[in-house]
């Protein structure tokens, strides 16, 4: 994947987090551009919403085709490329929300363990307290609970970012995480599940 085309899909991936909270790129108050890989920040997408910044980091989990059956995958998919199209404004018909009998195993969980694992290592202390951790979660099968998202802040909190956030399958968008640094939209989202269907949308 060319610089340019993660650059792009990046900056697509924050407005559609933002379309969770009702804020469109088109907002006067709203800058958003893409930072150098090369930046000592650590940066992918800096925003700025009333002279403030939002300096996000975005990572992506994809979902583990051997733990779904053939059908599931084939679902997952399919649900991800018609949201796309109906986020896009090339259809007015919006995706239906799939639900898999077997829920493998809590959203939150996947999150910690992703970030234990690859991510937290990656920066130092004072990269990590000024970066909004931004992670697409490229599978239905888990669990997201609002109960869950309040019972891991103690958890998310050893990690040293200044935010955490996710964007579930393109379905739902969550802050998981706040501390007192973090900006007014993350702070005033915090905990709550927010479907991402009944948002107001970005069209490109």
């Amino acid at each position: 994947m060319s610089n340019f085309i993660k650059a792009m899909n990046e900056i697509e991936m924050v407005l559609i987090f933002l379309s969770a909270f009702n804020y469109k790129s088109t907002d006067e108050n709203i800058t958003i551009k893409s930072i150098s890989q090369n930046d000592h920040s650590k940066i992918d997408v800096l925003l700025t919403h009333c002279h403030e910044n939002y300096n996000f980091q975005i990572k992506q989990i994809l979902y583990d085709s051997e733990t779904m059956s053939a059908s599931e995958n084939n679902c997952v998919q399919g649900s991800t490329k018609a949201f796309i199209k109906y986020y896009r404004g090339e259809t007015k018909t919006p995706p239906e929300l799939l639900v898999f009998d077997k829920v493998q195993r809590p959203g939150i969980d996947v999150i910690n363990d992703y970030i234990s694992d690859k991510v937290n290592n990656l920066y130092p202390s004072d990269i990590k307290e000024n970066l909004d951790l931004l992670i697409y979660l490229d599978t239905l099968a888990l669990k997201f609970t609002e109960k869950c998202i309040h019972n891991n802040k103690q958890k998310l909190k050893t990690f040293g970012f200044r935010s955490i956030a996710c964007v579930h399958s393109m379905n739902y968008a969550s802050v998981i995480f706040i501390s007192d640094k973090s900006p007014k939209i993350l702070r005033e989202s915090y905990g709550t599940i927010h479907d991402l269907k009944k948002g107001d949308f970005i069209y490109f």
